[in-house]
């Protein structure tokens, strides 16, 4: 007599397994999101209770009239806490006769007034125009240098002429594109300056680097870049060498003029060559 055996299977097959796992596949990437943004809310509901604690704290200590080193008081309070996503936190006075009045500013999460710090230019986005200097329009392109009214290169302005270099003027390669200039137009008549307006975003700071280098070694080439209303900053490019030299500045949420000059007293016909001016936003705020 003949007897039936049933056969069970061990385990899953290989089918099977793609369905489990591509089924856990499409729930986490449905929940994925949604748990980043209440991680994300968790963080700056953190941030934000931190700079409450540190301005109340400022309100109590001015409140008291306290006497002596107010920076440093802000100071201790400010380095206190830690942003969660290691944020950068700085005290904005609003009044600038009372340092006390004011808010912490956390340089991811939020500003002064509560609401989240949305940028219309990403970071890292070089705004001003033209930099290199590669737009010139109806104008002959130079083959060796050229002195140009500022009304015929793109974006810049200047009190003289904008005197354009070609690559390989004097075996000297722009470190972009074809053309730099050098900051000597006025040939011993002073005013050697360009500028641009560039339109900024309120408390947000951007990165002016220029690409500069020394025509001479007389030490008559430096520099000054200023920002709108702030004191200017000098700098003095080594020879023969494109460096570039950096300044951190703050925007008004306005139109504020940006300008490369001379420095006062160095007006001898020689200058210092500049390529690749650029103003690049950056992630932080004041």
């Amino acid at each position: 007599m003949m007897t039936l055996q049933k056969k069970y299977k061990l385990g899953f097959t290989l089918l099977e397994l793609l369905v489990v796992m591509a089924i856990i596949g499409v729930l986490a990437s449905i929940a994925m999101p949604s748990y980043i943004q209440y991680l994300q809310e968790a963080y700056a509901v953190s941030c934000l209770s931190n700079r409450k604690n540190m301005e109340a704290g400022a309100v109590i200590e001015r409140d008291a009239d306290i006497k002596g080193d107010l920076s440093g008081l802000l100071l201790d309070k400010i380095t206190a806490y830690q942003c969660p996503l290691e944020g950068v936190y700085t005290w904005h006075s609003t009044d600038p006769e009372h340092e006390f009045f004011g808010h912490v500013l956390c340089s991811i999460h939020l500003n002064g007034e509560n609401t989240a710090v949305k940028f219309e230019v990403p970071t890292g986005v070089d705004i001003a125009p033209n930099g290199s200097f590669e737009g010139l329009e109806r104008v002959p392109r130079p083959r060796g240098w050229r002195p140009i009214p500022s009304r015929y290169v793109d974006a810049w302005d200047s009190d003289t002429d904008i005197e354009v270099w070609a690559k390989g003027m004097f075996g000297i390669t722009p470190p972009n594109g074809d053309y730099f200039i050098e900051l000597d137009s006025g040939r011993g008549k002073g005013g050697d300056s360009i500028s641009q307006e560039i339109q900024t975003e309120p408390g947000r700071v951007y990165e002016v680097k220029v690409t500069a280098r020394a025509r001479t070694r007389r030490g008559t080439d430096d520099f000054e870049i200023s920002w709108g209303d702030n004191e200017p900053e000098q700098f003095t490019p080594a020879h023969g060498v494109w460096n570039d030299y950096t300044t951190k500045v703050v925007g008004t949420g306005g139109p504020l003029k940006l300008a490369i000059s001379e420095v006062a007293g160095q007006d001898d016909g020689l200058g210092a060559l500049l390529d690749s001016i650029q103003v690049i936003t950056t992630d932080e705020v004041r």
